[in-house]
């Protein structure tokens, strides 16, 4: 049957999603053949979600077809060890660093429009990342075991 799944507000591909489904099943079930009544098209459904699912072509999926292929595809992508062991690396790459900048800064949306702009205050938020990160190791590579910063003095008064 049809789980009915609320989508996050403020989310349009999820909503576009969710309307294109609706169409589908309004063009190819509810609509498609006349029913006698709601309780006939209603014993359809279940007859239709596996047509759906399995054998129906998706235009998003390509030529393909729908659940089965997608599935298939992408089970033959990670079965090449060679293909798993990049897909592995995405976390030590540069999806960490995208994490915690939209996690831990809270920096979700752009605050500027246009490429050039957008540009310039990706690379504000980059540069500022890194030297926060900086900061943070000088920090504590400067700091002993009581917590604050060498002197910069030796006890006779001379500098090291």
């Amino acid at each position: 049957m049809i789980r009915i799944i609320r989508t996050r507000p403020y989310t349009p591909r999820t909503n576009g999603k969710a309307e294109r489904f609706i169409l589908t099943l309004c063009r190819e079930w509810a609509y498609a053949m006349p029913y006698q009544n709601s309780d006939e098209r209603n014993r359809w459904l279940p007859r239709y979600l596996p047509i759906y699912n399995r054998l129906r072509k998706h235009s998003a999926l390509g030529p393909g077809l729908a659940l089965t292929s997608a599935m298939a595809r992408r089970a033959a992508r990670l079965n090449s060890l060679v293909k798993h062991n990049i897909y592995a690396q995405r976390k030590a790459i540069v999806e960490p660093v995208n994490g915690q900048i939209k996690e831990g800064r809270g920096l979700r949306r752009f605050l500027l429009r246009g490429l050039e702009k957008v540009n310039g205050e990706w690379h504000l938020i980059t540069a500022t990342h890194n030297l926060l990160k900086l900061f943070r190791h000088k920090r504590l590579r400067w700091t002993d075991f009581s917590g604050q910063p060498p002197s910069l003095h030796t006890e006779a008064g001379q500098r090291p």
